[in-house]
């Protein structure tokens, strides 16, 4: 009898120590794999004071609009710096409105 437990658990043993050592090696190349494509850092760029860009106002502002009101606009051109695009157009732009006279 105790000859037949000791067979029943190595014959048990062996195969869940198999799967275990099969999903420790795929868990770790996977890991690997997925290293490689990791996205790259984004890049800071820093845009300098006074630089101008444009922008439009697809709604325009209402005449209704008064101090302190929030409006949206887009970049309508890319905006540069050091030969790369800092800001691409179609950019969305939140600001408010500082004096409204009407």
């Amino acid at each position: 009898m105790n000859r037949l437990v000791r067979d029943l658990v190595i014959v048990t043993l062996i195969p869940v120590l198999l799967i275990v050592a099969f999903w420790i090696y795929r868990t770790r190349i996977t890991a690997v794999k997925a290293a490689q494509y990791a996205p790259a850092a984004p890049q800071l760029t820093v845009i300098p004071p006074g630089t101008q860009f444009q922008a439009i106002l697809r709604d325009g502002i209402p005449e209704s609009t008064k101090a302190g009101d929030t409006i949206v606009g887009f970049i309508s051109a890319p905006v540069v710096v050091n030969n790369e695009v800092a800001i691409p157009a179609g950019t969305p732009l939140k600001g408010v409105v500082e004096e409204s006279f009407g």
